[in-house]
């Protein structure tokens, strides 16, 4: 073999993957159980997954453990950078006659190696579709608890960073107000949709404007310069790294009065047309010019004040 074979899991399966691959093809076990590390099983040496990553992230790594453990530890194995390992009963699956020769020659093949993980990528896929579906049957989405964790803390860092930053720009008077997911999760859950981790706000043309050029104009000042700032062609964004390095982020959306005479019909086929046009372009440059364009064409059926509020020019639907 091009590549020596380190079989993740000291137990019955990892004992099996030896007794098939061969003594002289394995360098060694890895196991997460940390009293094994260091010791010897079946012959051979136990190393932890530490030891795996700085030594032999660069061989095959067969996990041989058995169910739903082995998704896990390929996922482990993902997030630590060890990149090429397959599952030693996906394996056995695919190899299921001939003998050492013919498994060896499977997995000294590149090509194999990737076909396999694949299977395990559409296999990890099909059981979250039936999570999924489990979780949409049986269970009210009004129900799901709040996040915890760094997803809560983000959270929570990210109405402190609002809650400060508008404080910054009280001199504008603006009045911002929740929009998208976070409108959803204050009427639906009594607050953040239990996976999000930013806040959506809209605001009304004349500020949005106000706020923007403010913005761009103060946010390399010193008051202001722990804040940063990136132009969309349909919002602009509000960014705020942490000194624990998170980084956490506040969207604002442009909204129009618009005139009576100007129906949502219209509205809706001048957006589709539009995202027909960005649809060929390559960068956001391009995108912001072209609704700037249409934003000035269609100031006829905007007027200052009006019961209809939509959505700048792209709507989401």
């Amino acid at each position: 073999m091009g590549k020596e074979i380190v079989i993740f899991g000291s137990g019955q399966f990892g004992y099996n993957a030896l007794m098939d691959f061969g003594d002289e093809n394995v360098v060694c076990f890895c196991d997460n159980d940390k009293s094994l590390s260091e010791k010897e099983k079946y012959g051979k040496r136990v190393i932890s997954f530490e030891k795996l990553q700085a030594e032999y992230s660069d061989e095959v790594v067969v996990i041989a453990v058995d169910g739903r453990s082995a998704y896990e530890i390929a996922r482990q194995c993902e997030e630590g950078s060890v990149t090429d390992y397959l599952i030693y009963g996906l394996l056995k699956e695919n190899v299921s006659e001939g003998g050492r020769e013919e498994l060896l020659a499977f997995v000294d093949s590149p090509l194999n190696r990737s076909c396999l993980r694949k299977e395990i990528y559409l296999n990890r896929t099909r059981e979250l579709e039936r999570q999924v579906e489990y979780f949409k049957t049986h269970v009210d989405i009004k129900d799901m608890k709040p996040a915890r964790g760094d997803l809560r803390y983000r959270q929570l860092k990210c109405v402190e960073v609002s809650a400060e930053f508008f404080r910054k720009i009280g001199e504008l008077e603006i009045h911002p107000f929740l929009y998208a997911g976070n409108l959803i999760g204050y009427v639906r859950h009594n607050g953040f949709i239990p996976w999000d981790d930013d806040i959506d706000f809209g605001l009304i043309r004349e500020e949005y404007d106000r706020l923007k050029e403010f913005c761009s104009v103060h946010m390399a000042k010193d008051d202001m310069a722990q804040y940063g700032m990136r132009i969309w062609h349909d919002h602009f964004n509000i960014v705020r790294e942490l000194e624990d390095g998170y980084t956490v982020g506040m969207d604002f959306f442009p909204f129009d009065y618009y005139a009576d005479h100007f129906s949502i019909e219209e509205l809706s086929s001048l957006s589709l047309k539009l995202k027909e046009e960005m649809h060929s372009m390559k960068s956001e440059d391009e995108k912001i010019r072209l609704i700037e364009k249409a934003r000035l064409e269609n100031q006829k059926n905007i007027v200052k004040e009006s019961d209809r509020v939509f959505f700048l020019l792209i709507m989401w639907w």
